[in-house]
C-alpha cells in the first residue's frame, strides 16, 4: 500500500463471516479485473461450495489450489494491480492507509463504523448475515 497513489485502492472485505455464492465471486472478480482499477480483496470461499476454509493458505488458483473458486488465471492477470488476501486481514489498518479510496463492504456494523472513522467511502453488498 505504501507504494500506490493516494485513494488510488479499492478494498473490497465482506467482513470475518461474509460469504458470497460461487456464481458472486466469480463476478466480482470479472468485475475487478475488467475495471482495471487497483485492489485488495480479502476472499473466503463460497457459501455453496463445502471448502474448508481452514485450507485457505495459498495465493494461487492456476493449478487447483484453494483459490480454485476464482477464475482460472485471475491472480496470474491481476498480479500488478490487485491482492488477493484468503480469509483476513488488518482491516483498520488497511482503512486507515491514505492509499484507499474506496470500500465495498458488506455493512456490518464494524466495517461501516471504521470506514467512516477512516473517511473512505463505501458500496455496499449488504449480505443476510448481517442485515437480519
Amino acid at each position: 500500500l505504501d507504494k500506490q497513489n493516494q485513494k488510488s485502492i479499492l478494498y473490497v472485505s465482506f467482513g470475518s463471516g461474509g460469504t458470497l455464492l460461487s456464481e458472486q465471486i466469480i463476478e466480482l472478480a470479472w468485475g475487478l479485473e475488467l475495471s482495471q482499477h487497483k485492489f485488495v480483496w480479502v476472499v473466503r470461499p463460497p457459501s455453496d461450495n463445502g471448502t474448508d476454509s481452514a485450507y485457505l493458505n495459498s495465493n494461487e488458483n492456476d493449478t487447483g489450489g484453494p483459490l480454485e473458486y476464482l477464475p482460472k488465471g485471475f491472480l496470474t492477470r491481476t498480479k500488478d494491480m490487485g491482492l488477493v488476501v484468503p480469509m483476513w486481514a488488518q482491516q483498520v489498518e488497511i482503512l486507515s492507509h491514505l492509499s484507499v479510496g474506496g470500500f465495498i463492504s458488506h455493512c456490518g456494523w464494524n466495517s461501516t463504523i471504521e470506514s467512516l472513522t477512516s473517511g473512505v467511502p463505501m458500496i455496499v453488498w449488504p449480505l443476510h448475515a448481517e442485515q437480519k
